[in-house]
């Protein structure tokens, strides 16, 4: 049976020039080559992210990365508003294996 990590708000947040402002990581590897089967089996779910907002010194703000194994599910983005200044481009976001909606402003665009 998976470990649990539900009901988590994290609300009203300034960040300013952060790496990774939104992050949620069961695809960790510290030290490649990494056993891609050997994903986390922490159960993540109802997570809301509310008005989290400032800067972002890595192009990907939002990365929500969950284990193929267990999904993460009821993940909320309300009110995202975070900006990225640097060479590379647009602030982006990136999901796999996530189930859950955003509501009101979204920058980067949403990726649930």
């Amino acid at each position: 049976m998976p470990s649990l990590a539900s009901d988590i708000i994290f609300d009203d947040i300034l960040m300013v020039d952060v790496s990774n402002p939104i992050f949620i990581d069961q695809q960790y590897c510290p030290r490649p080559p990494c056993n891609l089967k050997a994903q986390s089996k922490v159960r993540i779910k109802n997570v809301t992210f509310r008005k989290v907002r400032g800067t972002s010194s890595s192009k990907v703000a939002v990365k929500i990365q969950c284990s193929k194994h267990v999904p993460c599910q009821g993940i909320n983005l309300v009110n995202i508003n975070l900006a990225y200044r640097g060479p590379e481009g647009r602030v982006e976001s990136s999901c796999f294996n996530v189930q859950g909606k955003s509501y009101g402003l979204q920058l980067p665009s949403g990726c649930l």
